[in-house]
């Protein structure tokens, strides 16, 4: 069975995102939600 990588987050917009993918784009997956994430979220 191929690994089904799913991702929640929010962000203090109020925006919120869902990411489903198989195994094998979740690596591009993850780099563009660390990318999006560090410039998006804002640390208190």
């Amino acid at each position: 069975n191929p690994r089904t990588v799913e991702v929640n987050f929010s962000l203090k917009t109020g925006a919120s995102f869902t990411f489903s993918e198989i195994k094998g784009n979740s690596e591009k997956l993850e780099s563009i939600i660390k990318t999006y994430l560090i410039h998006n979220i804002s640390h208190e």
